[in-house]
């Protein structure tokens, strides 16, 4: 009788026109007895296959380099043209065109930050949200809360976004934080501000930003801010088909849910 059969490992012949890759099988033939008799060989050519298999191993190498490159270049970039407004920022005198260029700057640091992440990661169609929100975080807080003594308070679910839903819920983060400390915080003793960002199911996330400052006015309508920074966050969350509602009364909060395609 025959019995299971056991896969050898792949075998190299030499030809002298060509070096053959063959999958090796053998069957073990047994008696009555069970003893082995002697063994049947089966062979697979899988030459072709693994030329292929390098081929791709190659191209895809080949590829990470590049994006890697690209995230590179495009970080190096945007670091240029805030670099830029830095130095432009340096021959005005109005605080309020000052404030504009900070704000931009931010803008720009947060969209540099994911080529940066993306730039350090094995994975180019995700981020770690976890990484990205507390260096984000912490460069606004570096920017504008000087003087302040934000105590910050991230509450962030590990999970992974990709760039495209990522770079919106940057730039929402930035507009919102920066907002919180240009007006929340004055005569507040002991400011805080809070940044959560949880699933709530497998296709969506909720991200909220919170403060306890002086809250918003009474009757305020984002839809009706003339605002630059309220306008920015309406189009960020209508491109990630998200949803907003802002609470006021002992400080303010906004809360954005959206769904996401989620990598746990």
């Amino acid at each position: 009788m025959r019995g299971e059969y056991s896969t050898v490992d792949d075998m190299e012949i030499r030809l002298p026109e060509r070096t053959l890759l063959l999958k090796v099988w053998g069957y073990p033939i047994f008696d009555e007895h069970s003893e082995v008799q002697f063994a049947v060989s089966a062979f697979n050519d899988i030459t072709e296959d693994k030329r292929n298999r390098d081929n791709m191993e190659y191209a895809l190498r080949e590829k990470e380099v590049l994006l890697r490159e690209v995230h590179h270049r495009v970080k190096n970039n945007m670091a240029i043209v805030s670099s830029l407004l830095n130095m432009q920022s340096g021959y005005v005198d109005d605080e309020k065109h000052l404030q504009m260029f900070r704000e931009s700057q931010g803008r720009i640091r947060s969209m540099a930050l994911v080529h940066e992440q993306l730039y350090q990661s094995d994975d180019f169609a995700h981020i770690k949200v976890q990484d990205y929100i507390r260096s984000l975080s912490e460069s606004i807080n570096n920017t504008f809360g000087a003087g302040h003594g934000v105590h910050m308070v991230l509450d962030v679910d590990e999970i992974e976004l990709d760039i495209e839903t990522l770079i919106p819920c940057g730039l929402i983060i930035n507009e919102l934080m920066t907002n919180s400390f240009k007006h929340a915080f004055n005569g507040q003793d002991s400011p805080e501000l809070h940044i959560t960002l949880k699933k709530q199911d497998r296709d969506k996330a909720s991200l909220s930003i919170a403060d306890n400052g002086t809250g918003l006015p009474e009757g305020f309508d984002i839809s009706l801010s003339g605002g630059l920074g309220f306008k920015l966050i309406e189009a960020l969350i209508s491109q990630i088909d998200g949803s907003l509602k802002i609470k006021s009364g002992d400080g303010m909060s906004a809360q954005i849910t959206f769904p996401v395609e989620m990598k746990t």
